[in-house]
């Protein structure tokens, strides 16, 4: 058996960690593993689910990536998720991640919500209505 965390490939025997063997049927869903930390797998949707929406519209892509993978548990992460298993991890997309602003579903206030630049990993809050910012589900797997 086999994890792909971005480019790499992790094997294992499956009488060597039963829990591994359950990860790897929940990953086999759909979505690329962007890290994994203490009991947590944190798996990007696949690429053909990163939309371009204003923050009013950013669950598109939740009901996208579950059209495209057989997983139904995919959300919109909070400020700290897109700043963590987004950003600090997007080496592991692969070829999947882009430079632009990713909303979270953290709102600043009524009209505002905060986003974060890939280019640079800045926090920043948005106006919600803008509509080049980029929206990616995510889910978590506990191993």
């Amino acid at each position: 058996m086999a994890i792909v965390l971005g480019q790499t490939t992790w094997h294992w025997q499956a009488t060597e960690n039963p829990r591994c063997v359950a990860l790897c049927a929940t990953l086999s869903s759909g979505g690329i593993m962007v890290c994994k930390s203490l009991g947590t797998a944190w798996i990007i949707a696949p690429s053909c689910a990163d939309l371009q929406r204003t923050w009013y519209c950013r669950e598109d892509a939740v009901t996208c990536a579950k059209q495209v993978t057989t997983a139904t548990s995919w959300f919109i992460p909070s400020c700290d998720v897109v700043k963590n298993a987004y950003f600090n991890c997007r080496s592991n997309w692969g070829a999947g991640a882009s430079n632009d602003t990713y909303w979270s579903s953290t709102e600043f206030d009524a009209t505002t919500a905060y986003g974060t630049i890939f280019a640079n990993g800045q926090t920043i809050a948005l106006n919600k209505s803008q509509s080049y910012r980029r929206a990616r589900a995510i889910r978590c797997v506990t191993y």
